[in-house]
This record gives structure tokens, C-alpha cells and sequence, in this order.
């Protein structure tokens, strides 16, 4: 009895910062686990499909391909009123910060100051992934992929809302070529969500709070202002599972490398030793790995196994291939854009009842929107610019059985995308985006 008290005081020592190292504060909260479920409870042959994802990765090989894939980043950042509250320097800088963690990564190691905790450090690579912003996808800023939308909205839940042209959001800019990442205030100090792999592709992305984008300013107090938040999001987005689950403490995150953690960790980390008994021995945990929840500071390391899931996920076959499909990280719009044939909407709802197609595009002058329903059904379009500004809108409904053309003028409006907005009677929405270029 006495041996069996010694050895839960010593692990619950051990499974503690040392003092001076817990402290009362807000800890970083992930959303990807919760939004996961409210995608699983509306389509539940989602998780078959992450189950297929699985099995692919399993039968994956890795060929060992020493060049290094590039990731197109489209940035849309939504604030309410006043200046934006992360800066074009501050998304830049981001960019740097993950091709630094997804790289080799220069900088000294954090140490730890035990050695079981200190040794994980051995199995840290390089992830071959890196990642750019494109200069020449024009969203309002400079020629920079990035988006700046002044909305009502005030807070973001944990939702497809921020997404949502009609709901006061940035649709998603070819989400299949681009990871689409939306910047926000989000509601109840979460600190992001991703979307995992074989999602619906309206709403594929990362949604990531304002808070939690890189912050180099010197007063900055916050654990969590060194743009790793990004860093764990992204790999959720890659197919990387959190370290722990928080339904079933001890789940496995399908990494061979990793070990088994019953719960995430939270604080500095450079004193922290925490073990869980998950394979029924106390057994050291990875506090310093990227999917972890340690502060910024500690977090600094990818393994092999976490490197050969992503890999897999990107490689020929896989539900991420087509985003290193443009090494260059330069589109064309011959590229992305059909400019003779309409483009079908990506709307994963009714497909067998509404559609709408926007060509030519680009245009310069006039391009056709057609609306098209199966069934006698009513609609509204509306197009407004990147900003919100409205540039047309027809409000009463439209009245369809089969196909409804409408052509847009739009000589006179300024070079830019617009968005095309298509709302029926429902409530599904179809959102295209359209290119407007002058020669």
C-alpha cells in the first residue's frame, strides 16, 4: 500500500510544472475536435471518409523525395469596424515563423531539463513542406492574396459563418489549389479550428483568431504570440490529429513516433515533465511537438511519422495533392480559370437541384450568370466586391423552372473579383467569384 502511494505521488509530481510555473490565465483553446464532430453529426459519412484517408496512408510509400512541396496561402481577414487588427507585416511574418517550423529550423533548441523529455528532440526532421503567398491573385491588397473585409459581425463561433458571403464572411478562393485561412475574433477564447481532410470544399480551410497570429511586438505578454497556433492548424489541415483527444483521453493519433498523451498540456514547458500512464506505465509525453498545446516557447518539432501522414496527404492519390500542384506558387488564370467554359459551383448541398455557372471568366465588359433549377424554385443574386460594396443585386425573387440567364454589365466597374451570390428560397447559397479585367 505504502509503494502504491509513493508511486501516485511521484507521478503526480511528475505530471507537474514545477512551482512558479502554474499560474491563473487564459489557456489556448482548439476548436478542430468540436468542428469535426458538427461536420460528422450533419454528414456522417465524413467519418468513412477520414476512415479511407487511413487506409491510404497506410498503403502510402514514402520514395524519398528530398525536394521540398510549396503550399499557396489565400489570407482573408475579417475585423469590425476601425483598422484591420493584424497587419500585412504581421502576415508576412507568419509566413516566415511557418517555414521555419515546417523546415529545419535553425534557431537553438528549447532545452529541457529532463532527459526523457529532452531525448524526444532526436526524432525531429525537416517536413519538406513550405508555403508561400501568391503575388499576382489580386484581393485588394497590393496584388497579395490577401483579403481585408470590414464585416458586422463582431465574434465568430465555431462554424462555416466566417465563410459565408451572406452571412457576413470571405468565400473561399479555390480552396483546392490554395489553403484558404480566415483571420477573426472568435467567440468563447477559441483559438482556431481546421477543417480535416475530404471536407466539404465551399468550407475547406482554417479559421484562426486574431489573437493567435504572430505578434512580434517587444510588450507583447502573450504565451502564445510566436505564430505556432498556425503551425499545429496547418497540420490539422494536413491530416495531423491533436496529441490527445478530448473525448477519449489516450486516443491514438495514427503516429508511430509520437506517444500517447491523456490530456493536452498547457504552460512554459522548459521545467515541464509531464507523463501519462496510457500504455499502463508512466510514460514521458512530447510537450514540445507541434500538436501539442505547451506554450509557444517550447513548442518546436515535427517527428518522422507526423512528416510521412502530411506527406501522404499531399502526395498523388491523396485528398491534398492538387495544392503543390504550382511549385512556383505563380497562378494564371488559364490555370485556374476556364475562360471559355462556365464553372460549376462547388456547393456541396442538392447537387441535383440548383447550379449556378459564371462565364466568361475572366470578363471585361459582360459575363453570364445561369441559374439553374430542376424544379420550380426562386432565387436572388447579388455581387458586391471584395470589400461588400454592391455592384448589382436583384432582390425580388426569381422565379425558375429549368434555366434563368442574366447578363452583367460590368464595364464600368474597376479591375478586381467580385463575388456572385446566388441565395434560394431553401436557404442554400452559391457562391462564384468572378475576375474583372480590362485589356
Amino acid at each position: 500500500m505504502k509503494r502504491q502511494l509513493l508511486l501516485i505521488a511521484t507521478l503526480l509530481y511528475l505530471s507537474t510544472p514545477v512551482i512558479g510555473q502554474v499560474e491563473q490565465r487564459n489557456y489556448r483553446q482548439y476548436g478542430t475536435q468540436q468542428y469535426l464532430k458538427q461536420q460528422i453529426e450533419i454528414e456522417p459519412e465524413r467519418a468513412l471518409k477520414l476512415g479511407s484517408m487511413e487506409e491510404f496512408i497506410t498503403g502510402y510509400i514514402d520514395v524519398g523525395d528530398a525536394n521540398v512541396v510549396k503550399i499557396p496561402l489565400v489570407f482573408h481577414v475579417l475585423y469590425n469596424g476601425g483598422t484591420p487588427s493584424v497587419s500585412l507585416e504581421q502576415i508576412n511574418q507568419q509566413l516566415e515563423v511557418l517555414n521555419q517550423d515546417f523546415g529545419l529550423y535553425t534557431q537553438p533548441i528549447q532545452s529541457f531539463i529532463y532527459q526523457k523529455v529532452q531525448d524526444f528532440y532526436a526524432l525531429a526532421i525537416d517536413t519538406k513542406i513550405s508555403f508561400c503567398i501568391p503575388e499576382n491573385i489580386d484581393l485588394g491588397q497590393n496584388g497579395l492574396a490577401i483579403e481585408y473585409l470590414n464585416t458586422p459581425i463582431q465574434e465568430w463561433p465555431i462554424s462555416d459563418e466566417m465563410k459565408s458571403v451572406e452571412h457576413g464572411g470571405s468565400a473561399a478562393w479555390y480552396p483546392e489549389r490554395c489553403l484558404n485561412i480566415w483571420i477573426c475574433d472568435l467567440k468563447d477564447n477559441i483559438a482556431g479550428f481546421s477543417q480535416m481532410p475530404f471536407g466539404p470544399m465551399n468550407t475547406d480551410g482554417i479559421v484562426i483568431d486574431k489573437d493567435f497570429i504572430f505578434d512580434g511586438l517587444e510588450d507583447s505578454d502573450s504565451p502564445y504570440d510566436s505564430g505556432k497556433t498556425l503551425t499545429h492548424l496547418i497540420g490539422n489541415y494536413l491530416g495531423l490529429y491533436d496529441l490527445w483527444s478530448y473525448d477519449e483521453p489516450c486516443k491514438d493519433d495514427y503516429v508511430d513516433d509520437t506517444p500517447l498523451h491523456d490530456a493536452p498540456n498547457f504552460g512554459l514547458g522548459t521545467h515541464y515533465y509531464h507523463v501519462s500512464l496510457c500504455t499502463g506505465e508512466p510514460q514521458a509525453e512530447m510537450v514540445m511537438n507541434y500538436m501539442d498545446n505547451t506554450d509557444d516557447v517550447a513548442l518546436n518539432m515535427f517527428t518522422n511519422g507526423q512528416k510521412h501522414r502530411m506527406m501522404a496527404v499531399l502526395s498523388e492519390g491523396g485528398p491534398r495533392h492538387a495544392l503543390i500542384a504550382n511549385p512556383e506558387c505563380a497562378f494564371s488564370f488559364t490555370e485556374t480559370i476556364d475562360r471559355s467554359q462556365p464553372t460549376q459551383s462547388d456547393f456541396e448541398g442538392n447537387r441535383d437541384e440548383h447550379y449556378m455557372e459564371v462565364y466568361p471568366n475572366p470578363s471585361s465588359d459582360v459575363f453570364n450568370v445561369k441559374l439553374t433549377s430542376n424544379s420550380t424554385s426562386q432565387a436572388s443574386l447579388r455581387i458586391s466586391s471584395t470589400v461588400g460594396t454592391v455592384k448589382w443585386e436583384q432582390a425580388e425573387q426569381i422565379l425558375l423552372d429549368g434555366d434563368q440567364l442574366l447578363r452583367i454589365d460590368c464595364s464600368t466597374w474597376p479591375d478586381g473579383i467580385y463575388n456572385v451570390t446566388a441565395i434560394w428560397h431553401n436557404g442554400e447559397i452559391l457562391t462564384q467569384r468572378v475576375l474583372i479585367s480590362k485589356p
